[in-house]
């Protein structure tokens, strides 16, 4: 058993310390893309019978691709992956929609909102330009904890390099939900996760590669959830919240975010309460909020710990000089 959970923050989850000092403003770039053209979500009560979901996605023009179970313990509500039949514009896609929300039954819908990676990938992985290890005291930490060999870290992401010398020993068996591949394929082409989980985890005073955070007995949870595009739809992601269900683990890292409207986030958007629902169980999330810093957009799901879940962090960035 973890000695103090709250501890993690100083080795295993530091990583969502780390991650925003290591962020160097990906997210500054245009994003041109919020959702998947002819795809929403749609959330009812775990009580509407299946006639009526499809009732309600046909007059839509849209059919059921899955479903979703809410992960609250009470199991209150579904949600449903729908997908329009036609060639639908993004304009036909909002409109669908508009139309879904005016149904009493249903509590939730949306478009299938896709997010961004929120951290870019540096091209030296030699410690000594690991600047961001001593800038947040880290060799002082390793003189008090390595790591617990029990402590798993699930990272979702862009997949992860299963082969490299200082992560193959980390990586227990993970799962790819974003409809690429087969569902055991963690290839990266980013390579964002294999970064963010190196950062987590790499194995450190190997005498090669770069020095993790938790030095070398935390484990990574490996969860690849990107579509052809690279980008993570609210689906895969929905999919990828229901395997760390099964699992259990201390620690989930996302270091996505899509823009919001606002920094109060939406409690009733299915990706939101199954975030919400994990942290009430104690899992402890660690979110990138952007590197943009002041004029960085509110950032979901990081808008989420606007809501005083203490097991929900959020973090921005800053450069060597704490700037």
């Amino acid at each position: 058993m973890i000695k103090n959970l709250r501890a993690i923050l100083l080795n295993g989850g530091m990583l969502c310390i780390l991650l925003a000092v290591l962020a160097m403003g990906a997210f500054g770039q245009a994003i041109k893309k919020a959702f998947v053209t002819g795809e929403m979500l749609m959330s009812v009560s775990a009580t509407t019978g299946a006639a009526d979901v499809t009732a309600i996605a046909k007059s839509t023009d849209a059919t059921v691709v899955k479903s979703f179970p809410s992960l609250d313990i009470q199991h209150s509500r579904m949600t449903y992956y729908l997908r329009m039949n036609a060639q639908p514009t993004d304009q036909a896609t909002l409109d669908a929609v508009a139309k879904l929300k005016l149904d009493a039954r249903v509590l939730y819908a949306g478009p299938n909102k896709v997010y961004y990676p929120l951290d870019a990938v540096p091209n030296d992985p030699r410690y000594p330009q690991q600047w961001h290890l001593p800038l947040i005291n880290m060799p002082q930490c390793w003189s008090i904890e390595k790591g617990e060999p029990n402590v798993v870290i699930a990272i979702i992401d862009t997949g992860f390099d299963v082969t490299h010398p200082d992560l193959k020993d980390r990586l227990l068996p993970g799962l790819n939900t974003g409809g690429v591949g087969t569902t055991s394929d963690l290839t990266d082409n980013a390579p964002h996760g294999t970064h963010v989980a190196g950062i987590a985890a790499a194995s450190t005073d190997n005498g090669e590669g770069v020095a993790g955070v938790a030095w070398q007995n935390v484990k990574i949870l490996p969860i690849k959830a990107v579509d052809t595009t690279g980008l993570f739809p609210q689906t895969a992601l929905l999919a990828a919240l229901a395997f760390v269900d099964t699992k259990s683990p201390q620690i989930v890292n996302l270091s996505l975010g899509s823009a919001a409207p606002a920094d109060q986030p939406d409690v009733t958007d299915p990706f939101n309460a199954a975030i919400i629902a994990l942290a009430n169980k104690g899992i402890i999330f660690s979110i990138s909020a952007g590197n943009d810093g002041p004029a960085s957009p509110p950032i979901n799901p990081a808008n989420l710990a606007s809501l005083g879940n203490p097991n929900i962090y959020c973090v921005g960035a800053c450069g060597p000089q704490k700037e």
